[in-house]
């Protein structure tokens, strides 16, 4: 998988949230490490601001 950034919090925001397909959810919390260790400023900002609030990313 490839992706930049915005996409990775796009995807997020879309499949994290609690009415989203179970598998979708789980894959999302296999993402979050990876997202979080190669941008640790932003993962701390998307953490306190949208995560699983299924708001859109910018």
């Amino acid at each position: 998988m490839s992706a930049n950034v915005r996409s990775v919090m796009h995807l997020l925001d879309l499949r994290w949230k609690a009415d989203a397909q179970l598998e979708a959810q789980k894959m999302c919390e296999e993402i979050w490490p990876h997202f979080a260790a190669w941008v640790p400023a932003i993962a701390a900002w998307y953490e306190e601001n949208r995560l699983k609030k299924a708001r859109l990313a910018p």
